[in-house]
Formats: C-alpha cells, sequence, structure tokens
C-alpha cells in the first residue's frame, strides 16, 4: 500500500441526477466546484499556494505537521486581505516525520502568527465524536482531475467538493466513490497535490465546524483515482491539545 502525502487539489465526480452521473473530465475542468474563496476566509494558502491551513484563532492557523515541516519563521501568509508572519511552529507531540500514516503519529501543526488577524472570523472547532455518516466539505487550490487520469490540471482555482464519513476513529476516512457506484454523493471529491493540510467541514444548521485536516490518501497505484482512500487528522480527538496550546501562548483576548 501506498502512502501520497499532498501539498491540494480537489477531484470531483458531479451527479447531475441518481441515474444519470456527469464526470467532470480534463476536457472541461471542475467548473461547477469553483468557488469564491472570500466565502471561506478562514481558509488560506499556505507554502505560496503548496499547501492549505485553516484559521482556527486570531493568531493560529492548523495545517498537517508535514506542511509546516516545510515553513519558516518570517514566512508570509495572507488571511483574507491582512498580511501576517509566522512567529512560532507548535508540533503536535507525536507527530514523527519518519513515521508518518502509522497509527500512533499525529499529523497535526499548529502555525502562531506574529499578530492576530482581525477581519476575518476563525472556523469553529468540531467538538462532538458522531462524525461516521456525516457530509463534509473539502476544499483547496490545488491540481484537479476526472478520477480516472492520473494525470491532473493545476489551474489554481479554489475548489469545493463533498463526500461522507465512512470510518471515525484515530482520523476521518472516506472513499472516492465512481459515479456508477451508487455511493458517491454530487460533487463527490478526494483532495489530491497541492491541498494537504486543508479543511473538512461539517455543517450544522447556518454554522460550519472544522472537522478534519488533510494528511494522506491511500492507495495501490496513483492518487485521486477512483476507489482511493482519504485520511483526514480528526479534530475532535486533539481538541485538549489545540486549545491548550493556543490558550497557553498567546495573550488575554487572542
Amino acid at each position: 500500500m501506498r502512502l501520497f502525502f499532498f501539498s491540494c487539489f480537489v477531484i470531483l465526480a458531479v451527479i447531475s441526477a441518481p441515474a444519470r452521473a456527469i464526470i467532470v473530465t480534463k476536457a472541461a475542468p471542475a467548473k461547477q466546484a469553483i468557488v469564491d474563496p472570500k466565502m471561506f476566509a478562514e481558509v488560506v494558502p499556505l507554502l505560496e499556494g503548496r499547501a492549505v491551513g485553516t484559521l482556527v484563532a486570531p493568531q493560529w492557523i492548523v495545517t498537517a505537521a508535514h506542511v509546516a515541516e516545510h515553513a519558516k519563521i518570517g514566512d508570509n501568509i495572507l488571511i483574507g486581505h491582512e498580511e501576517r508572519s509566522v512567529e512560532q511552529l507548535v508540533f503536535h507531540p507525536s507527530w514523527d516525520a519518519e513515521r508518518v500514516g502509522s497509527e500512533g503519529v499525529t499529523d497535526l501543526a499548529l502555525i502562531k502568527l506574529e499578530k492576530p488577524v482581525t477581519s476575518v472570523a476563525p472556523a469553529r472547532l468540531y467538538r462532538e465524536q458522531d462524525e461516521t455518516g456525516k457530509r463534509i466539505s473539502i476544499l483547496g487550490w490545488g491540481r484537479t482531475g476526472d478520477g480516472i487520469d492520473p494525470a491532473l490540471v493545476k489551474d489554481g482555482r479554489f475548489r469545493q467538493g463533498f463526500n461522507i464519513i465512512e470510518e471515525a476513529d484515530k482520523r476521518l476516512r472516506f472513499r472516492f466513490d465512481a459515479p456508477d457506484s451508487g455511493k458517491a454523493v454530487e460533487f463527490e471529491a478526494v483532495s489530491g497535490p497541492g491541498d494537504s493540510g486543508g479543511p473538512a467541514f461539517i455543517t450544522k444548521g447556518q454554522h460550519r465546524f472544522l472537522a478534519g485536516v488533510s494528511s494522506f490518501q491511500q492507495d495501490e497505484t496513483y492518487p485521486g483515482i477512483y476507489g482511493v482512500t482519504e485520511n483526514y487528522e480528526r479534530i475532535s480527538n486533539h481538541i485538549e491539545w489545540l486549545l491548550g496550546t493556543i490558550n497557553r501562548a498567546s495573550p488575554a483576548g487572542n
């Protein structure tokens, strides 16, 4: 089994009706999935657009640890219209770059900004442990494709796709189901090259909550092909570490 670690993209299968599926092909990229980044201002590009993070407090961004390994103190990050530099990188205590994907390793990191962001509301954290069967939205600027051809298109557009969480234990897991499988949802998606560290949101009522962080994909051949299994770090398992780190390091009010 191969583990693929992505630095953001969304591969989509678009379902127009239960009896008839339309797959967005390379010849006609997933235009229907393109959304305005301003609608998700808490989702931010990292590493010059090669990865993704989510603002979870005015001065903090959560992302994958394997993404933060490539960040540097002083790097500039644009959140909305505000530019902030990186002040500190905090890795989950169980992170081990040599054992990525192992059960005992958590692929999470927090990026502390040099001063708080004032114009963007941070994402709410999903704290319930009932994610199995929930519909999630995943987002990113990375490469897109059609689920069949492993050749991926990079156009820098911000896309949203959806899936259903099938397993929620150490991580959140879901498969990329083909349109004719009878299991695919509308705008079925997985993340890919350029989406590492990006969010999986669960919507409850009028609010969306950060439930997962893109970590890796399991596959025997190529990433982004129908049948691959996606692995997102499970936020509800790490609330204590996330809030403890933020509250210990942030001045009152941040």
